[in-house]
């Protein structure tokens, strides 16, 4: 951010960064799945949410693995109904890619509300 604001011209020219020089802090990959015993007690607690969009987000999550920002750039023009699929044209690789929606995720995607001129 600080580069980017030196390039507009915001920052006096010659001014150091004041981050230069810090250690970036090495994160751990983690891996996380909700187990069988967990899963219940998930769909319980999905199924008390009255957002219905907070509630078939996570469940489209858990059914169908995608990443959270998949889904919350996914526009209806995204769903192949015919193939059962989700193009999602901006992976984490960059490449475009499908992602296979099971039977019970095409039927949530049915009932959520369409909003008119929200994509």
């Amino acid at each position: 951010m600080f580069e980017l604001a030196c390039t507009w011209g915001l920052v006096p020219e010659g001014h150091r960064n004041p981050a230069a020089g810090i250690q970036h802090y090495k994160e751990k990959k983690r891996d996380r799945w909700v187990t069988p015993e967990e899963l219940p007690r998930l769909a319980q607690a999905l199924d008390r949410e009255s957002n219905i969009y907070a509630r078939y987000a996570i469940w489209l999550l858990v059914l169908t693995g995608a990443r959270k920002s998949e889904l919350l750039r996914a526009k209806w023009a995204d769903i192949d109904w015919g193939r059962a699929a989700l193009r999602v044209d901006e992976s984490k690789t960059g490449d475009t890619r499908y992602i296979l929606l099971p039977p019970p995720g095409r039927e949530m995607l049915k009932k959520i509300p369409r909003v008119d001129g929200n994509p």
